[in-house]
């Protein structure tokens, strides 16, 4: 958005970069759940979105371009909306597809990442038994009576993301901390040195990137990545 543009750097010889975590709330639901085959989207090259309409056309109907493949298309919107909970009426009416199509993606989409479906319905119940969700660092956050359904997985995956940045808020320096200028849930924008913006990217980096491990769940991997340098936050993405 133009907005974007009036976020400038501290001074003449700075610059902004962003930093951006790659698919952290849909990493977050992989850690937590431990569904092996769900992870599979953040291997090396592997899409996501072509995933997911494998999961429910096949590999044989769908193919393996990316590029103007209708599949893919029509499981971008749904596989957003699946993650937190949606249904056939929700998805078609999300993705501008007939119901019947909607049913066949979340169905699809249940039976091969059933793991992550039973993980979700733990996270339902237990919310629906006591008003709330615990996050990693032991914190209830209440669930509204009646939303379960999709609001416990919700707060659980986005707030895993909330939770790694602020991880690396604690262990930044004073001076990077003083150079942030604006965070957008899974992103940080920076004003840093022209001159040395590499150097300060690497440190920053080695600071948001991290591991999660829960009890229960699987070993997953978070990964950032930088933006070029710009004159303001439009150019910096």
């Amino acid at each position: 958005s133009t907005e974007k543009s009036y976020f400038v750097p501290d001074s003449d010889d700075h610059v902004l970069i962003g930093i951006d975590l790659s698919n952290a709330d849909a990493r977050v639901v992989a850690a937590l759940s431990g569904d092996k085959k769900y992870a599979e989207r953040f291997e090396k090259d592997a899409d996501g979105h072509l995933i997911n309409a494998w999961a429910v056309w096949g590999k044989e109907v769908v193919g393996t371009h990316k590029k103007g493949n209708q599949y893919r298309d029509m499981a971008k919107p749904m596989g957003h909306g699946w993650s937190y909970g949606g249904r056939a009426n929700t998805l078609s009416q999300q993705a501008g597809v007939a119901v019947a199509v909607a049913k066949k993606f979340v169905d699809g989409m249940d039976s091969t990442f059933h793991v992550v479906v039973k993980w979700q319905n733990r996270v339902r119940k237990f919310a629906s038994q006591h008003g709330y969700v615990t996050n990693l660092w032991g914190r209830k956050m209440q669930v509204e009576k009646g939303r379960e359904f999709t609001q416990a997985p919700a707060l659980l995956g986005q707030n895993g993301t909330r939770e790694i940045m602020c991880d690396a808020l604690l262990a930044f320096s004073h001076s990077a901390v003083r150079s942030i200028k604006a965070q957008v849930h899974d992103e940080f924008i920076f004003s840093v040195p022209r001159a040395n913006w590499e150097e300060c990217r690497d440190y920053l980096l080695k600071n948001i990137e991290t591991v999660m491990d829960p009890k229960g769940g699987q070993r997953i991997e978070f990964p950032a990545s930088c933006s070029p340098p710009g004159e303001n936050w439009m150019e910096a993405r």
